[in-house]
């Protein structure tokens, strides 16, 4: 598993690289700690190849925390299986799904 954290516009985006399971919640948990949570949150998911059940669980805690801000958790260039896992577990209310990063700026901007 590879993070990167970068920023567009003062937003932070976290791109994650990958098979995501129970041994990389440590360290995902940690760099989602350390983003602003006076803004919302783009996770990158282009890479990501796998997901366990710890992993969702880790992303569905972080964005109920962001929402008690009143803040996000987007998530753009979801792969088809993420976003099945998503709906399986009715999850999908609890993020932003977007195509592309330039698209959630293009969203907010309007």
């Amino acid at each position: 598993m590879l993070i990167d954290v970068s920023y567009k516009e003062n937003i932070p985006v976290v791109k994650i690289s990958g098979e995501l399971d129970m041994y990389d919640s440590t360290k995902i948990e940690s760099v989602f700690n350390s983003v602003s949570e006076e803004s919302d949150v783009i996770i990158d998911c282009s890479e990501i190849s796998f997901v366990d059940s710890t992993i969702i669980g880790l992303f569905v805690r972080y964005s109920l925390d962001k929402g008690k801000n009143s803040k996000k958790v987007v998530l753009v260039n979801v792969k088809t299986f993420f976003i099945q896992l998503l709906e399986l577990a009715k999850l999908t209310k609890l993020f932003e799904v977007v195509g592309t990063i330039d698209e959630y700026f293009t969203n907010i901007n309007n």
